[in-house]
Formats: C-alpha cells, structure tokens, sequence
C-alpha cells in the first residue's frame, strides 16, 4: 500500500481535445510531488484507443516515467516497450464500473454547482489572456462592432457574433509566481477594450494584483452549470466562428 501526502486532480472533460493542456499539467504536478520528496503515482484516464495512444505515450515520456502500469496490456504494452520503459501488467478489476455518459455529466453539474457556490465578480482590465486572437482596427457601425483578427475580419452583434459570447466559459486564472490556475466563470468579456469580468470562487480571495494572465477554456456551462457547448481548438473567437 501507497501512503498518499498529496494529491491533484488533472483532467479534461475531453481529454483528446486537448491533451497537450492536460500533459502540461501532470508535468507540473509532478515535478511539485518531486519536490516535496518522496514518489509520485499518475493514475492516468481511460482515453487509451485511437489518439489515447499517442496521448498516453507522450505523458509517460513527458513526465519521465520509471514504470508504466498497465491492466491489459494489449497493443499499448507493446508501444511502451518499445519506447523502453518498463512495463507491469496488473489484473483488471473484476466487475468494471460503468458509468453513461449522462451520469458523468450530472456528476460534473454538480461538481460546477459546489465550486461556484459562493461566487464574487473580479474585473480585469488589460489581463493578458493567452488563447484570444490580437485585436486590431476596431471599427464601431450600425450597432455592431468589427475588427481585424489574424488577419480576418471579426464582426460582434447584429448578424455577427454574439456580444455574450465569452458568458458561461469556464477560465483558469494565473495567479502569483508558480503555475497555479484558480477556476473563474466568465461574466462577461470585451475584446476590443479588454475588460474581463470572471467569478471567482470566494475561498480563493484573488484581487486583480494577483492575476498575471488567463486562459479561456473549452467548455461553457448554462443555466444549472449545464455543460452547453464544448469547443475544439480553444483559439477565440474562431473556434466560435466555425462553420460560418
């Protein structure tokens, strides 16, 4: 048996959307574990068909892995042998739980619902947010809004994209000197003047001196923090723009 002193949590509500993010953040989280002394135990997800492959390769050689464990090992034995690492096949549990797909969103629902509980409103003015498009040649007619934006022209409002259209992103704030991320929900959000307005849950009491940077991320949570929309490049605003 394993004595746990710490644990974090690293998770994507789909992980083959953004597993670079995910990666990014097992490596974070075990090098504090290192840190602290002591081993480090990753109990990875199930995403292991398909893209789960590659993504479970990449982890184990991102975070230097001693030992990869694996309950049938299948093809992915295979490939982590022949990326050299060692091995240990375990017995699958007996009786495997399964759970739906709805049980695993009203499970989240409720996970939303408790983190954002007890909420105060924090407005950034300026706050670099990494994973929006550089906003140029603003331009303000007929009730709408348009600018340049990599290079392609953005319009808001009146047959455009909606004014609302950051309201309900869940967001990770950077806060003080590590890599920590406190969770916001975005309120509201100007791109051309930059003005962020994101809840914070009050347990964190970050001030707007405490934020260095914020990303967007890729889910927007509705009315009863119902999981609405899930987006696919997490690039703003374009990945709100597809298919127009």
């Amino acid at each position: 048996d394993v004595g746990v002193e710490a644990a974090w949590f690293v998770g994507h509500v789909s992980a083959q959307r953004v597993m670079h993010g995910v990666i990014s953040s097992c490596v974070s989280a075990v090098r504090r574990g290192l840190a602290a002394g002591g081993g480090v135990v990753v109990d990875t997800d199930g995403f292991v068909s398909g893209q789960g492959v590659l993504y479970k390769l990449w982890l184990a050689e991102a975070v230097g892995a001693d030992v990869v464990v694996l309950m049938g090992c299948g093809r992915l034995g295979g490939v982590f042998r022949g990326a050299g690492f060692e091995v240990v096949e375990a017995p699958s549990p007996p009786q495997a739980i399964d759970r739906g797909r709805f049980d695993r969103r009203v499970y989240r629902e409720r996970m939303y619902a408790r983190l954002f509980a007890d909420t105060y409103s924090l407005v950034l003015d300026g706050v670099v947010v990494a994973n929006v498009c550089r906003v140029s040649g603003v331009v303000r007619e007929r009730g709408r809004t348009c600018f340049e934006c990599d290079g392609r022209r953005v319009c808001i409002g009146r047959g455009g994209l909606d004014r609302r259209w950051a309201r309900g992103l869940i967001a990770g704030l950077r806060v003080g000197g590590g890599m920590v991320y406190v969770p916001g929900l975005v309120e509201s959000y100007d791109v051309c003047s930059g003005r962020l307005v994101v809840r914070v849950p009050r347990r964190f009491s970050v001030s707007r001196g405490d934020v260095g940077m914020v990303v967007l991320g890729c889910v927007r949570l509705g009315e009863g923090f119902r999981e609405v929309w899930k987006g696919q490049f997490c690039y703003y605003p374009f990945d709100l723009l597809r298919g127009r």
